[in-house]
């Protein structure tokens, strides 16, 4: 397997990321940290822990069955 085919995936959820936070408000919440990583993954929340200043840290187990830990920073992007 190539190393753009590997990096396809991780690219796929960047991208899901960036445009879930777009959608969160300015202080969400942890239920909305949860819903936004459930949202880009398809997969289900095991955890959702506080982390540094508007980040979240979100436990995830994926339709695959791997289990992968996001970070959701919660400060709404702003639209330059």
């Amino acid at each position: 397997m190539s190393k753009a085919m590997r990096l396809k995936p991780l690219f796929s959820l960047m991208l899901c990321s960036y445009l879930a936070l777009a959608a969160l408000p300015s202080h969400a919440s942890e239920a909305e940290a949860a819903a936004a990583a459930r949202a880009q993954t398809q997969g289900k929340v095991l955890q959702v822990k506080k982390a540094a200043g508007d980040q979240y840290r979100v436990k995830v187990l994926m339709p695959n069955g791997q289990v992968r830990t996001l970070s959701i920073n919660t400060r709404k992007v702003k639209n330059n």
